[in-house]
């Protein structure tokens, strides 16, 4: 992990990938998978940045890992599978299920812009 955090400080982001990789095949830690994710989403690469997201999820990365997967999966281009994931999201924060059309609103403008 910190091999990772390291690499991406002198901006070598594949390096810093293959640390974080490394990590998760020796635990499931919801940060490594939550950084991984990030670089995959920044390469473009949004299913891989999802799969790493719900991973960083399930390891206990808390509703703000739901929400990069669901932004993760509208850029890879399943919206349903995106929403739901939102709405999971919703229900886990406070004022979620009140904020979720900004949010569902967001996310739209933002692959439209690129």
């Amino acid at each position: 992990m910190l091999l990772g955090l390291g690499w991406q400080l002198v901006y070598r982001q594949q390096e810093a990938l293959a640390a974080f990789e490394q990590a998760l095949v020796l635990a499931e830690r919801p940060d490594a998978a939550l950084e991984a994710g990030a670089i995959y989403q920044r390469f473009g690469q949004h299913a891989d940045a999802a799969e790493r997201f719900a991973r960083a999820y399930a390891a206990g990365g808390g509703p703000e890992a739901l929400r990069q997967n669901a932004e993760a999966l509208f850029h890879a281009g399943d919206e349903a599978a995106a929403d739901q994931a939102l709405t999971l999201w919703a229900g886990q924060v406070p004022e979620g299920m009140e904020r979720l059309p900004e949010i569902r609103a967001e996310l739209k403008a933002r692959r439209r812009r690129g």
